[in-house]
């Protein structure tokens, strides 16, 4: 029996990842190529991320996209939706009735009360991180990346990185002052601060008051009229009164004194030390971030509570699918903060999760993805998705359509490096001529050996030439079928790292419903 429980000890490790390797090779789907061979895509390939291409009415969505999605519910994946067109969620309640994942459903629209504040999120989660100042001001900066890579005007000229670090600046010292103190680190609470920063003359006239009290005995008519003063100066203005709360919670040792120090300095010094041009840029920078957050559906789904339902972890622990129906046609700048900022939580989320105690998968799907693309931290998830056993999947057009959402700077280099970290990728019809070039350079050419015939005065002679060409040049992806009246719709697959039969691609087919 020790025997036995030694042996069971020693190749428990071996038992567990033989099973890993079971569960991440079996194949959630099959593609079926042009001779009905059925090719095995597994949650191995699934985890690597997927790429699919197609022009508009190509079949994208309704062939492979559709395929993929259907079998991902099949599995028991939980992940979320992203939604640009006002029909995608009828869509995915089509897969999840279809799937029988009816349940598992959450919806968050502007037709229910849902919330989902992204601020009280990161302050009050209980996994590492949760609730650091840093974190915080991040994920408020990628809500500012948001809104210039949606409206195109995203850049790093030196300029815009000097208002960048200014405006990040002023955010941390906000969010450290309201915590110092005890408030709750809010859209509004952060407005105030700005707002009710102060003009030069309270800001003078508060640091000689703060200044003159810690000279004056309590007994004395003059520490009174102090006081009164301060107050005054306090209810008038927010920003005072944080520091004289501050100030009071400092000198009963409540507080650190340094780190208190440091932030009245910023406030009653460093701040309205710039000169005016200066601080009221910063000022419209900042307040500029927080204004989509104070009216409007971002006030009302975005601001004030975090349900349940809508944190990310839900979509790993219990299976759900979180459809956020606020599409970009509909809401445009308000539905890509409120569907960007939540992909960018989810996605830090699923980062932070331990697969040991929980594997299964999830997935992140983006249709029209070029709406959603963050232009520097996709690129870096996908790098580590595999680990997490994130399924990403992007749908679009063309790859202009990154080039554009890209912004100014590398937008090229950006977007090859994303598409390069999706391993499959599937074509559909295109013409596109930068797509159709991309597509046959990713399956890229091969040696074809042309025999030619020469005909001398007394023999035949035949000599084989070398080349190398394409091996699906870049017409026959305009060729490809769409679908229509024979709902047959082709494209062309590729993964990395694999061949199917000989060849690195099949030539697949999708019948529509």
């Amino acid at each position: 029996m020790n025997l036995l429980k030694s042996l069971l000890k020693k190749n428990k490790n071996t038992i567990s990842e033989n099973l890993q390797v079971s569960f991440i090779d079996k194949p959630l789907l099959h593609f079926v190529d042009e001779n009905l061979k059925k090719h095995p895509w597994t949650l191995r390939h699934a985890i690597m991320g997927t790429q699919i291409f197609g022009a508009t009415g190509s079949g994208k969505s309704s062939g492979s996209g559709k395929t993929i999605a259907q079998a991902f519910l099949k599995n028991g994946f939980g992940g979320i939706v992203l939604c640009a067109k006002p029909n995608e969620r009828k869509e995915w309640e089509e897969y999840a009735k279809k799937t029988n994942r009816q349940k598992d459903l959450v919806i968050f629209s502007n037709k229910n009360n849902l919330r989902f504040d992204p601020l009280i999120y990161e302050s009050t989660r209980i996994t590492s991180g949760g609730g650091q100042t840093l974190n915080i001001v991040d994920l408020i900066m990628r809500i500012y990346e948001i809104g210039q890579t949606f409206m195109s005007s995203s850049g790093t000229i030196e300029t815009e990185r000097y208002w960048e670090n200014a405006l990040r600046r002023t955010v941390s010292r906000s969010i450290e002052l309201l915590k110092i103190v005890g408030e709750d680190v809010t859209i509004e609470n952060l407005r105030k601060i700005i707002i009710d920063s102060g003009n030069e003359q309270q800001i003078k006239d508060f640091k000689e008051y703060i200044e003159a009290i810690q000279s004056v005995n309590k007994d004395d008519t003059d520490y009174n009229l102090l006081v009164k003063a301060i107050k005054e100066l306090a209810q008038a203005n927010y920003c005072l009164k944080l520091i004289k709360r501050g100030k009071v919670l400092e000198s009963s040792g409540e507080i650190n004194t340094e780190k208190f120090y440091f932030l009245c300095s910023y406030y009653l010094t460093e701040f309205h030390s710039l000169s005016e041009k200066t601080k009221s840029t910063i000022s419209e920078y900042y307040l500029g971030l927080i204004e989509p957050f104070l009216s409007g559906i971002l006030k009302e789904h975005f601001v004030g509570s975090c349900d349940a339902s809508l944190r990310p972890e839900s979509t790993y622990l219990h299976g759900k699918i979180i459809i956020l129906d606020f599409s970009i046609k509909e809401f445009l700048l308000s539905g890509a903060y409120i569907q960007g900022v939540y992909k960018y939580i989810w996605q830090q989320a699923m980062e932070r999760r331990d697969i040991k105690s929980n594997n299964r998968p999830v997935f992140l799907w983006a249709d029209e993805s070029q709406y959603f693309i963050n232009p520097q931290y996709d690129s870096l998830f996908q790098t580590t998705a595999r680990s997490s056993f994130v399924c990403s999947v992007y749908l679009t057009q063309n790859i202009n359509n990154y080039y554009f959402s890209m912004g100014s700077s590398n937008a090229i280099a950006r977007t090859k490096s994303l598409v390069g970290n999706l391993a499959t990728k599937i074509f559909h019809a295109n013409s596109d001529f930068d797509t159709n070039e991309f597509a046959a350079n990713v399956i890229s050419k091969k040696e074809k050996i042309k025999t030619t015939l020469n005909f001398g005065e007394r023999n035949l002679t035949k000599s084989n030439v070398s080349n190398y060409d394409f091996q699906i040049p870049p017409n026959e992806f305009i060729a490809l079928k769409t679908g229509g009246a024979k709902k047959l719709v082709t494209a062309i697959i590729t993964q990395t790292g694999r061949l199917f039969e000989k060849e690195n691609f099949i030539r697949a087919k999708f019948i529509q419903d």
